[in-house]
């Protein structure tokens, strides 16, 4: 009977600490930091950029491909907000619907990842994590607070992320979606120390 207990505590941990949304600065600070400072239009599709590579599979009303285009004015309205983002060039598609794929190719242990999204008329957008085997770590979404001002979506896991999906649950909205600063790391041990005694913490209080 005890080994059953341990094992169904074991899943429940498992499962309740999987993912934590996270902010802006809940960043090592010795994080990778991609700034799409030389983004372009003529890109392939996929594209391998600073060791990950970034795959447009979206839809709508618009073309497949990227964008070249200084997106600043789109990021900085919230440099209050988020101190030290880069603006000037994001990483934009040219479909409608937004779904970009970024694996992490050359960096194993991701389990830290944010990015910050932007477009012309305020809309919603989603991140989503998923290891290799393609199962569903979780997924955060945020909405713009207004147009043209950027949104903060981040996560951490207790798995290894291989790659994440940049989403537009709501549809196409006649804009393109933009994503700059976007952010990495391996959290060290004990933060998912942290991780694994907050999902302890609700197990034993439910």
């Amino acid at each position: 009977m005890r080994k059953i207990i341990a094992f169904t505590v074991v899943g429940l941990l498992a499962c309740a600490a999987q993912a934590t949304p996270i902010g802006w600065n809940d960043f090592s600070g010795s994080e990778n930091w991609i700034t799409f400072f030389d983004w372009d239009h003529d890109l392939p599709n996929p594209y391998y950029y600073m060791g990950c590579t970034f795959t447009e599979q979206g839809g709508g009303t618009g073309a497949p491909g990227w964008r070249e285009l200084n997106w600043d004015a789109y990021f900085r309205p919230g440099e209050a907000e988020y101190p030290g983002l880069s603006g000037g060039f994001a990483m934009a598609d040219s479909h409608g619907i937004t779904e970009i794929k970024v694996e992490f190719t050359d960096y194993t242990g991701i389990r830290r990842v944010g990015a910050l999204a932007s477009t012309s008329l305020a809309t919603t957008y989603g991140l989503e994590a998923y290891d290799a085997n393609d199962n569903l770590l979780d997924s955060v979404e945020a909405t713009m607070p207004q147009n043209s001002y950027p949104c903060w979506l981040g996560l951490e896991t207790n798995a290894e992320i291989s790659y994440i999906l940049f989403t537009e649950p709501n549809g196409e909205n006649g804009y393109i979606g933009m994503f700059d600063d976007f952010r990495f790391e391996v959290p060290e041990p004990a933060t998912l120390s942290l991780l694994a005694l907050g999902a302890l913490a609700l197990i034993r209080r439910r």
